[in-house]
C-alpha cells in the first residue's frame, strides 16, 4: 500500500482544529486525485494535478471538472444530433426516389392494382 503524505506544516485543519501535517495523514478525509486542471487556458497543454488533498477542498476544483465535462458532453450530443439529422433526411431522400422508380416500373409493365396502390389499370395478373 502507497505512503500517505502528511499535510502541510503551514495550515490549520479546520475539522480538528490543529496542524494539517499532524492529523491528514490519518484522516479518511485525506485523499488523492488525478485529474486535468479546470483552470488551465485554452489551448494550452494541459497540467494534470496529482496530489493528496482534503476532500472538502477538493469540491470546487471538482465542481469546475464537471461543469467543463457538461459542456463537452453537450457539444458532442449536438454534434451526432446533426449527423443523424443529415443521414435521416439522405435516407429520406433515397427511399423517396426508389419509391418513385418502383412505380414508375410498376406502372410499365402493369401490375395489379393493389400492387400499385390503385395508381394502374385494371390490367389482371393472370389472364383467363
Amino acid at each position: 500500500m502507497a505512503q500517505v503524505p502528511i499535510g502541510p506544516t503551514d495550515k490549520k485543519c479546520p475539522l480538528w482544529q490543529k496542524p494539517m501535517s499532524k492529523v491528514c495523514h490519518s484522516c479518511d478525509w485525506w485523499r488523492p486525485l488525478k485529474i486535468v486542471d479546470p483552470n488551465a487556458m485554452p489551448n494550452t497543454v494541459p497540467r494534470v494535478i496529482d496530489e493528496y488533498r482534503c476532500a472538502i477542498s477538493w469540491i470546487p476544483t471538482l465542481l469546475l471538472e464537471v461543469g467543463h465535462q457538461q459542456l463537452a458532453n453537450a457539444a458532442a450530443t449536438e454534434g451526432v444530433r446533426e449527423e443523424v439529422r443529415k443521414t435521416d433526411s439522405s435516407s429520406q431522400a433515397s427511399i423517396v426516389t426508389l419509391i418513385e422508380v418502383l412505380r414508375r416500373s410498376l406502372d410499365v409493365i402493369g401490375a395489379h392494382p393493389a400492387i400499385t396502390n390503385g395508381q394502374s389499370d385494371n390490367t389482371k395478373l393472370i389472364s383467363n
